[in-house]
Parts: structure tokens; C-alpha cells; sequence
């Protein structure tokens, strides 16, 4: 026996806990009776937690930390070595934060932040400040699948475009993709707006349920303004605007609708079309079919046409800036954000590990859930076992 207690076994680390699990820590020492024992969250003592082992019943992320066990007696005390106990269900941040978020900078609606994945920004090109350029390898800005961007009634995208032509030799087999979303398995027959060989634009849909050509080239390195306006009624149809002025419309022959895909911007998803070489600004999705004299205001004033239905707007008068990675492990989950950590909670569309975002007012604590209550079986978790 020796006077002052000495801890002899230190309670033992544990990893991969789930939400609902019971964890139990053990320790052991020796020392002159009567020996007082004190458990500690991160160097704090627990109260009431004062026997050789310590449970922690329906285990949460914040049960996450470093715990020890502190014993005395009359002649001194001791502290056990800190044993770390790690959840399974969290959602972990990487040290490095990412610098390809391309922020929406919608003013009255939520926000879609695209993912820059080889664009580069320039302060300015010929009229325009503040562009996004395309070069001859595959690069696009990607944003997320969203009901907002999936609505059969009624949209409208419009940008700023300058290109000299398609690049040929970058292995598609038509023009060049400015605008896609992809259909799995449908190489073609996706929705994009296609910048030709010979500098016309054409629309492909989905089942090809409409399609259109223009009557007019852009490819002569000057800037135009493109303006389609669609609706994915077994009724409606697609009408294309360039330079303010109608240029082409087209009848619906079925219904048809892109939802379900995200928004490829200057590339398509596979190999059928060439990358989109050039550079875009003031890129825009309305959740209207804007008017023939909005979109001529559009292009005369530049300002913005219907902010109350405005779903997206890439000014991109900023560089790309950073943004945050957010992984977690557990698949088959649904990752939800919300503007304070009480709530509410809104599911955040379309996403999986790892997932890059920029914090906004509406969406600044994130995490995930189950989809049903009975997805994880807790179980019991015992750091010492040999002292049970």
C-alpha cells in the first residue's frame, strides 16, 4: 500500500460511439483508505459521478470529449490519464477551408452557392467586369440539385456569353455545353443549351420534347445576351431571346421536366459534348417566364428582372472565395442546416460526404438524421472490460 493513491489503470479510450449508446468507463487505483473517487468532462468534475466506473446513458455528440477520474485520500491525490471518447455521428470540418464557392448573390430569395471546378476569374473581359472563363479542358461550375431550380411552370435563365467558337479537339462529339443537366444513362437527350460548331446555340430536353436552333451565330468573340424561357408542360415550350430580341420558339411535343439533376455550368456530365471555351457573366435562373420587354431591359440596363422569382444570380464580381468542407461517416442520412443550433431545421437537397458549403444566415449549424427512428440499435460500449 502506499500513501497517496496511484491510479494503476486509467480508464480507456473509445471510439465510434452512436447517438443512443451507453458507454461505460472504468479505472483502478490503490492507496491508504478511505480513497474518494471524481470523474471529470474535460478537466470539470461530473456531479454525482463519484464510483470507480462512470455511465453515460443515451450517448449524444456533445457526451464527445475527454474524460478522466480523479482520486484522493488523506494524504494526496491522483488524476487518471484521459480517456477520449469519439462519436461516430458527427460532422467533421477539414483544417483547410476550400476556395471554390461561387456565392449566389440572390437578394430575396435562398441561396444556391455553385462549386467552381476549373474556371477562372477574371477582373474584367472587353465590356464586362467581373466574368467566369472557360478554357479548353473540362471545367464547370456545379450547383446542387434544388426544387427552386425544378419547376414544369415556367423558367427563365439568362446570362452574358463571349466565345470565338467550339474547341474542337476536346473529344465530344457535338458543340459545346454552356448550360446541363444531366440525365443518367441519356447521353443527348439530357436538358442543355449547346453552343454549335458553326456558333449557333441549340436546346436539347429530356425525351426530346422540344428543341431549337438559332438563326444567329455567337461565336465572334463579342458579348451577347441569351435569354430562354421554357415551361415543361405537355402545353408549352421554349423560346430563345439573343441580344434582347426573340430569335426562336418551339412547341413542347411531351411533357418534360429536369429536376432530380444538378446545374452544370460551362461543361456537360459526360464525354457527348465539348466543354463550353469562353467566358460568362451575370448568370441567372427566374422561377417565370420573364416578359419580351424584361428581357429587353435586361439586356439595355443590366438590372434584374423579377426579383420575387429570382432562384439564382452568379455575378461573379468577386473571385471564388471559401467555403467550408463538411464530412461525416455514416451513409443513407440526411444532412440538415438551420440558423440557430435550436432551429428550425430544414433538410439541405441533394447532398453527401464530403459536402462543401458557405455558411449564410438561414443555414449557419449543420447536422444530419436518420431517415427513421430505428436505423441505429444502440448498444453498450466498455472502455475496461477486464474491470467489470
Amino acid at each position: 500500500m502506499t500513501d497517496k493513491p496511484v491510479v494503476t489503470m486509467s480508464p480507456q479510450s473509445v471510439s465510434g460511439v452512436n447517438v443512443g449508446d451507453t458507454v461505460i468507463l472504468g479505472s483502478y487505483a490503490i492507496g491508504v483508505p478511505p480513497l474518494a473517487y471524481q470523474w471529470q468532462y474535460r478537466g470539470a468534475a461530473i456531479p454525482g459521478a463519484t464510483a470507480t466506473n462512470y455511465t453515460i446513458t443515451n450517448f449524444t455528440v456533445q457526451d464527445a470529449g475527454y474524460y478522466s477520474l480523479a482520486v484522493t485520500n488523506l494524504y494526496g491525490s491522483a488524476l487518471s490519464a484521459y480517456a477520449i471518447v469519439t462519436a461516430n455521428h458527427t460532422i467533421t470540418q477539414a483544417p483547410t477551408p476550400t476556395t471554390n464557392v461561387v456565392s449566389d448573390t440572390n437578394p430575396d430569395n435562398a441561396q444556391h452557392n455553385g462549386l467552381n471546378q476549373g474556371a477562372t476569374w477574371l477582373a474584367s473581359s472587353g465590356s464586362r467586369t467581373g466574368v467566369m472563363a472557360f478554357g479548353e479542358s473540362t471545367n464547370s461550375i456545379i450547383v446542387a440539385d434544388s426544387a427552386d431550380l425544378d419547376s414544369t411552370n415556367g423558367e427563365t435563365i439568362t446570362f452574358w456569353m463571349q466565345s470565338s467558337g467550339v474547341d474542337t479537339n476536346t473529344g465530344g462529339i457535338t458543340g459545346a455545353a454552356i448550360v446541363e443537366r444531366p440525365v443518367s444513362g441519356s447521353s443527348g437527350a439530357e436538358f442543355a443549351l449547346v453552343q454549335l460548331d458553326n456558333g449557333d446555340l441549340q436546346l436539347f430536353t429530356p425525351s426530346f420534347a422540344v428543341g431549337l436552333t438559332s438563326t444567329k451565330s455567337v461565336s465572334d468573340n463579342n458579348w451577347h445576351f441569351i435569354a430562354l424561357t421554357y415551361t415543361g408542360t405537355t402545353s408549352g415550350g421554349a423560346t430563345l431571346y439573343i441580344d434582347g430580341t426573340l430569335n426562336v420558339t418551339n412547341a413542347n411535343s411531351s411533357g418534360w421536366s429536369p429536376a432530380g439533376s444538378p446545374l452544370s455550368i460551362g461543361s456537360g456530365s459526360d464525354n457527348y459534348y465539348n466543354p463550353y471555351v469562353g467566358n460568362l457573366d451575370s448568370f441567372r435562373c427566374y422561377s417565370a417566364i420573364l416578359s419580351p420587354s424584361e428581357i429587353t431591359s435586361i439586356f439595355t440596363s443590366d438590372a434584374l428582372a423579377d426579383p420575387a422569382d429570382l432562384d439564382l444570380d452568379f455575378e461573379f464580381a468577386a473571385a471564388p472565395g471559401a467555403g467550408v468542407n463538411l464530412s461525416w461517416p455514416d451513409a443513407g442520412v440526411t444532412l440538415e442546416s438551420a440558423p440557430t443550433l435550436l432551429g428550425p431545421w430544414t433538410p439541405v437537397s441533394g447532398v453527401s460526404s464530403p459536402y462543401t458549403i458557405i455558411p449564410t444566415v438561414s443555414a449557419q449549424f449543420f447536422r444530419y438524421v436518420y431517415p427513421n427512428p430505428g436505423a441505429n440499435t444502440p448498444q453498450t460500449w466498455i472502455a475496461n472490460p477486464y474491470l467489470m
